[in-house]
């Protein structure tokens, strides 16, 4: 990692500058003049995507824990499967609600997460 920083950096420093202009799009992020900014509809997404998807991974890590113990893991194994799927799951989480338009779709998804640690709590996996 350090190299490739020197290479990189080396690369920057030596190369020309470029001749196009920088472009003056865009985004579409904020609105033009006068224009609703629709901060309910932020914030519901804002909501979505870092605390429901969080509580969503932490469900899908549940059933993952309870999956193991329920395949014969030991219990520290299925501690440090749950901790693994938690990041990961809520990376893939955010990444699908952050690409999906549709309110319903992104609340299945969400749900979808959460039941899956019903069973985990039927068998008793987390006692």
């Amino acid at each position: 990692m350090a190299l490739a920083f020197v290479l990189l950096g080396w690369a920057a420093w030596s190369s020309p500058p470029g001749k196009a202009a920088a472009s003056n799009r865009r985004v579409g992020m904020l609105p033009e003049n006068g224009g609703a900014l629709r901060v309910g509809r932020r914030f519901v997404t804002f909501a979505f995507v870092a605390v429901l998807a969080l509580v969503s991974s932490l469900g899908l890590a549940v059933a993952a824990r309870g999956l193991a113990l329920a395949a014969g893991a030991g219990e520290v194994n299925a501690n440090a499967i749950s901790l693994y799927v938690t990041p990961l799951a809520w990376t893939g989480m955010a990444y699908a609600l952050m690409m999906t338009g549709s309110r319903r779709r992104q609340l299945v998804m969400l749900a979808f997460g959460t039941v899956a640690a019903v069973p985990a709590y039927m068998i008793g996996a987390m006692t």
